[in-house]
């Protein structure tokens, strides 16, 4: 396939570019390709200028998607026209394709490579002498095991009186099957566990077991049938545990989150294997019962794109009460893990630029709006709680995404007050991120507060912070002597009369003057939900 590739060399600092430029503007090069599509590993080797070159590329959007893998199909734009930037890398690239091999070039990647294939080699060496030795301790025990069964088979035979008749003769064989049967499950289970405990030091044995004995008491499960599923799940054995959950039957893949009154399970249902994921709450107390029919409600009764669906609902009541939602399952993660693999990419781009940035927040304040106008304020708003609805095959084209608004389960009504006393927002549930983005009139009141939903547009301003730059607001607010935040002398990393660029976007003023009015001390001062979202539309648009 042939194609014409357009391509800008950009600098230490780059250079804005702008989507109706001319393509005089560009360099150009005519390129081949042997398969019906243009690869990377292609473009890189075709490249005038040589290897040592990250790519970005337009799509038929105007967006540029960053590609790191050789193998990854390259935009094609109309006329069979590829618009490329290509950066240059400050070292030699790890990998450089050449037909079907990749060489290493980094002779310091060598020598790590060849520790930690040793290492690698030492240690299989050691478990290949610990199995083996411990298969030669089972097959003394089982040859010891099946001299007890011939002996004790052989007496029982000599004992037997040759007046029984068939009917009792085949009782006796099933039950001595079954006797065997339950024997050798018995033995696999006591090798398995001499093998677990051969490698485990007294202080880990006792941590074992203290934790064993509080999962059995607070799930409502047997201890032995605890210690058995610790033991399988220590040694990679499979375990599936099944639930019904309202009309949906599921299997248990495995536990993602666990603390003292909840669990998130990452489950699959039994009629068409779709990833789902299961919380499990404990009801302990009335309490307990009302805050999971308040959540249950405002599932039930505030819909939205921007908001997560609940799939279904049950309850399972036998020692212990236990409410179960079923939610989606979202494998792209919350929009933290985006931002933390943002932040340690060797790439030099940051894929959250103002536009992209702007997309996602417009989305989480439209999900945020539709609660307020059910009566509900959120409370709980971080990157943690935000999930991304897209194929992590679109790689970081984040204008795809839809953000999802979740975590519920703190919400409260609006109006409610919250008195001094009872201000804490469940710190032990919450998470630590969360609450470097919880308003400072519910982080340190200094007297009754009423919910109106300022609360939530502090937190929202924390979050396009986090968007845009890549860190926590909190930390960069300044404080007066009393404490206070003083938002309006918040300054930005290399601020300047055009804005503040972080990597390569570049971020305007009236960007960064938005942030600064959403996280103003005091509630009043802050702009409604409405007027945020209609900020957003216009900043947007302009």
């Amino acid at each position: 396939m042939r194609c014409f590739v357009l391509y800008q060399v950009t600098g230490e600092d780059v250079e804005p570019v702008s989507f109706e430029s001319s393509e005089t503007e560009y360099n150009a090069f005519k390129m081949e390709a042997p398969t019906a599509e243009i690869l990377l590993k292609d473009l890189q080797i075709a490249f005038p200028l040589g290897s040592n070159f990250h790519f970005s590329f337009q799509n038929e959007f105007g967006v540029y998607i960053d590609l790191l893998t050789p193998d990854a199909a390259v935009p094609l734009l109309a006329n069979s026209t590829i618009i490329a930037r290509a950066t240059p890398l400050l070292s030699t690239p790890l990998y450089v394709c050449d037909g079907q091999e990749c060489k290493v070039h980094v002779t310091e990647w060598e020598a790590t490579e060849a520790k930690i294939k040793s290492c690698t080699q030492k240690t299989n060496n050691y478990k290949d002498e610990k199995e083996e030795a411990a298969k030669q301790d089972r097959k003394w025990r089982t040859q010891s095991a099946d001299c007890t069964r011939k002996d004790a088979s052989h007496a029982s035979k000599s004992m037997s009186s040759p007046a029984n008749n068939l009917e009792d003769r085949h009782s006796i064989e099933n039950s001595k099957s079954e006797d065997r049967g339950s024997r050798g499950f018995l033995r696999k289970q006591t090798v398995q566990a001499y093998d677990f405990a051969k490698g485990m030091s007294t202080d880990e044995a006792k941590k074992l077991a203290a934790e064993t004995a509080k999962k059995a008491k607070r799930w409502g499960g047997s201890l032995l049938s605890s210690l058995n599923a610790t033991i399988n799940t220590a040694k990679g054995a499979t375990r599936i545990e099944t639930l019904r959950i309202g009309d949906t039957d599921v299997s248990v893949s495995r536990t993602i989150s666990e603390s003292p009154t909840k669990q998130l399970q990452l489950v699959q249902t039994s009629q068409n294997g779709d990833n789902m994921i299961a919380k499990r709450a404990l009801v302990q107390s009335e309490e307990d019962e009302r805050k999971n029919s308040f959540e249950l409600g405002i599932y039930r009764s505030v819909k939205h794109i921007n908001l997560i669906p609940l799939i279904d609902y049950g309850e399972i009541r036998s020692c212990q009460v236990e409410s179960l939602f079923l939610f989606p399952y979202f494998d792209r993660g919350n929009l933290w893990n985006a931002i933390a693999a943002a932040k340690t990419s060797s790439s030099p781009l940051w894929p959250f630029n103002q536009r992209v940035a702007l997309h996602l927040f417009h989305g989480i304040c439209s999900g945020v709006l539709s609660l307020h106008r059910a009566g509900y304020c959120h409370m709980a708003l971080a990157p943690q709680s935000i999930l991304l609805s897209a194929s992590p095959s679109m790689g970081e084209d984040y204008l795809s995404c839809i953000p999802i608004v979740t975590n519920m389960e703190h919400c409260m009504l609006l109006g409610a007050t919250i008195t001094l006393h009872g201000a804490s927002l469940d710190g032990g549930e919450s998470g630590t991120h969360q609450n470097n983005y919880t308003a400072p009139e519910l982080a340190n009141p200094s007297g009754d507060t009423i919910l109106d939903g300022q609360s939530d547009v502090w937190s929202l301003g924390c979050i396009l912070y986090a968007l845009a730059f890549g860190a926590e607001l909190i930390e960069q607010l300044p404080q007066n002597a009393d404490g206070q935040y003083e938002s309006k002398n918040l300054q930005f990393q290399s601020e300047s009369g055009n804005g503040v660029r972080h990597r390569n976007a570049l971020f305007t003023q009236d960007f960064c003057d938005f942030i600064r009015d959403m996280v103003a001390y005091k509630a009043e001062e802050r702009p409604t939900l409405l007027d945020v979202l209609e900020f957003t539309t216009e900043l947007l648009n302009g």
